[in-house]
């Protein structure tokens, strides 16, 4: 059997955390749902030309290339904003 370390552990309780983040959206009246896909489609799995050039890199926040500091960031804030 394969050994579990504690980098593996803390990988999938993001994703966890992550997945049930998501799965509020679910419940959500059709209209707001709507929203969510704008914006998933727009952010997340659009092209990526989103024009940020004349914004400076250090005030792009979410805009900025995704580190991994960002991605701490964004899983704190949405696992704040959908424990409500």
């Amino acid at each position: 059997m394969t050994k579990i370390d504690d980098r593996d552990k803390e990988w999938f309780g993001e994703q966890i955390t992550e997945i049930n983040s998501s799965l509020t959206l679910r419940d959500l009246p059709e209209n707001e749902k709507q929203i969510w896909r704008d914006v998933s489609e727009y952010y997340v799995f659009g092209d990526g030309s989103i024009p940020v050039a004349p914004v400076p890199h250090e005030i792009r926040g979410i805009l900025a290339p995704f580190d991994e500091e960002m991605a701490r960031r964004a899983r704190s804030y949405l696992v704040s904003r959908f424990s409500r």
